[in-house]
């Protein structure tokens, strides 16, 4: 993805969180800005549970609340291609910034979408 660039995050229905903002893609890791939508209220307290837990250096806690997060099968998708979903990995959501990694997606294959 290009820095710069806006995605669109989705819940395991395909229901769109909210708008993330790329600032970084290593082809691994992106960082970016997370604008949310009103379906993320749906999930807004895991994301602030995490939040708190990692701040308090509450280790287990924080590992729960990964798992939880993953086990929702979230992703993103480009705005103007919403049917072509990417899966991602290690969501992160703290205040305003925003974290993942991609997963069975290799850099090749988002090249060739446009990614």
């Amino acid at each position: 993805m290009a820095d710069g660039e806006h995605l669109v995050l989705l819940d395991r229905t395909g229901a769109a969180l909210g708008t993330v903002i790329v600032t970084t893609d290593d082809g691994s890791l992106v960082l970016g800005e997370f604008l949310p939508a009103p379906n993320f209220a749906a999930h807004a307290e895991l994301f602030r549970a995490h939040e708190q837990a990692a701040n308090e250096m509450l280790l287990i806690e924080v590992s729960s609340l990964e798992e939880e997060i993953q086990s929702r099968e979230f992703s993103v998708a480009k705005r103007d291609e919403p049917g072509m979903t990417m899966p991602i990995a290690d969501l992160q959501i703290m205040g305003p910034g925003i974290s993942f990694r991609w997963i069975g997606v290799t850099a090749a294959s988002r090249a060739r979408s446009g990614s």
